[in-house]
């Protein structure tokens, strides 16, 4: 003879880590928004997405840790987070089941329009090249800033310069140079620097010294101080004097310094 036993077997189902998101796309929609889009991997029975989780971090300016902003049941493809202008963020997205959460995807660094430089100053060097300066607005480094001069682009420098030359400049016309910071696509505000004008003859010099003053005998001392219409610096000067009343001038040459010596006569001199 011969026995059978019949019966049910129940096995409980495994539930495993759900799948790493594919990929996490920040765009920025404006400069107070970015959207978040979400790829899940492949889901089912064993490894499901019960729920999908977001976090942020602002790199600059600098802000807190890691930050969950999101919490939600199933496989979110899409969150909308509020930034402000002069910005750059990170975000993070896991997939979470009954096993846990998943490895985290991350959506690498984006950036909101860059602040503008401030503190542009434009000088004429005694090459008659022209230097401009700028200090940058940006909370993050951008990725280079623009020159422009009379609003014509001139340069694009890396963004971690804050001086460039323009080497042989139109002398018969005023500069006025801008600059902007730009990060892919977005270009910030352009700052100006007062206009810079070329080859223009000075004023005549202020500050003359003796005047209306008496001096001892021997070697006196001419100074004055240079007045440049568009901040060339001295080159050459010339310093006149004779006794009142006489017909002649005696000229002294001078060069760049702002004083010049002769010995002079007894007597009223101009």
């Amino acid at each position: 003879d011969s026995t059978s036993v019949g019966g049910t077997a129940v096995l409980d189902q495994l539930i495993s880590h759900p799948p790493v998101p594919t990929a996490v796309v920040a765009t920025r929609t404006s400069d107070s928004l970015f959207t978040v889009a979400i790829t899940h991997g492949s889901a089912g029975s064993r490894n499901p997405i019960s729920r999908t989780l977001v976090e942020r971090i602002r790199v600059a300016p600098a802000g807190s840790d890691w930050v969950r902003v999101l919490d939600a049941p199933g496989a979110v493809t899409s969150y909308s987070s509020p930034v402000a202008a002069n910005e750059s963020w990170e975000f993070a997205a896991a997939a979470w089941n009954a096993a846990g959460a998943s490895q985290w995807r991350n959506s690498g660094r984006v950036y909101t329009t860059p602040g503008a430089p401030t503190t542009v100053s434009a000088g004429k060097n005694a090459d008659l090249s022209i230097t401009v300066n700028w200090v940058s607005g940006s909370s993050y480094v951008p990725e280079s800033f623009r020159i422009f001069d009379n609003g014509t682009l001139a340069a694009t420098v890396a963004g971690t310069v804050s001086t460039w030359t323009h080497v042989s400049p139109n002398a018969s016309v005023a500069h006025t140079y801008s600059v902007a910071a730009v990060q892919g696509a977005l270009e910030s505000a352009r700052t100006a620097a007062p206009p810079v004008q070329l080859l223009t003859p000075p004023l005549t010099p202020t500050n003359l010294a003796p005047s209306g003053t008496s001096v001892a005998v021997g070697s006196v001392a001419f100074s004055w101080t240079h007045n440049p219409v568009d901040s060339t610096p001295q080159t050459q000067a010339a310093v006149r004097y004779r006794i009142v009343g006489a017909t002649s001038w005696s000229t002294l040459a001078a060069t760049t310094a702002q004083t010049v010596s002769a010995t002079l006569a007894v007597g009223s001199h101009e």
